[in-house]
């Protein structure tokens, strides 16, 4: 229950530009706040790339190799290791660095990179690439936060 004789006081004109301001300049310099939800969108673009990938089909040497050694025959997913350092919240490879202005998140697995640019004798097969929407999301995620104060 409010005291109705409680007042109330209402910030206006110059103040109150001068309030909001402030606030979108604090806001505007610490990420941080979206980060979970900025991950949520790179980590769900990875796991669908590894689902769905479009990537060059494997070459049959790699596809006889892998069946050889027990490895799973998907693309990319031989050992998982990949897969799981993109896609889940524990995973040992993965890059999460939160920090004011930059929020970055990928992997630390050596041999990502050689799949992401391909080399001399195996096509890329990009593992972090963000579409147009998922973009959009992320640009959406950080305009919410900035000017509205919002984090999901």
């Amino acid at each position: 229950m409010t005291d109705a004789l409680a007042p109330t006081i209402h910030e206006r004109g110059v103040s109150k530009t001068v309030l909001d301001l402030r606030e979108l300049g604090r806001r505007g310099s610490d990420m941080r706040p979206i980060a979970s939800h900025v991950r949520r969108i790179v980590q769900g673009s990875a796991r669908h790339r590894f689902d769905t990938s479009g990537w060059r089909q494997l070459a049959e040497a790699t596809k006889a190799r892998k069946a050889a050694q027990g490895l799973d025959p998907r693309i990319l997913r031989a050992t998982e290791r990949l897969y799981y350092s993109l896609t889940s919240s524990s995973g040992s490879d993965q890059v999460d660095k939160r920090q004011r202005l930059v929020l970055a998140f990928g992997t630390s697995v050596p041999y990502a990179r050689f799949h992401q640019i391909g080399t001399g004798t195996m096509p890329a097969r990009p593992v972090l690439d963000l579409t147009v929407p998922e973009r959009q999301q992320v640009t959406d995620a950080v305009r919410d936060w900035v000017a509205e104060g919002r984090t999901t």
